[in-house]
């Protein structure tokens, strides 16, 4: 069972979007050690983009971004 959940985090991509440029550098780092792929996104529209693009299996969003914010970006996907 260990190693069939295993498997599977490490086929996931991620999108992480968050607009502070440490912090999603730092989770995003955190992230990489065990899914297959994290997309990186400063603020919702760049976050749907990503997710026009690259249909990832999980999503986290900021919810207070420039641009277009994470509920904003939520409600359009």
């Amino acid at each position: 069972m260990r190693k069939e959940f295993i498997q599977k985090l490490q086929s996931l991509r991620v999108l992480y979007a968050e607009d502070e440029t440490g912090i999603r550098e730092n989770v995003a780092d955190s992230l990489s050690y065990y899914v297959k792929k994290v997309y990186q996104a400063s603020n919702g529209r760049e976050a749907f983009e990503i997710y026009e693009e690259k249909k990832p299996d999980i999503i986290l969003s900021d919810i207070h971004m420039p641009i277009m914010n994470g509920i904003e970006f939520v409600k359009k996907k």
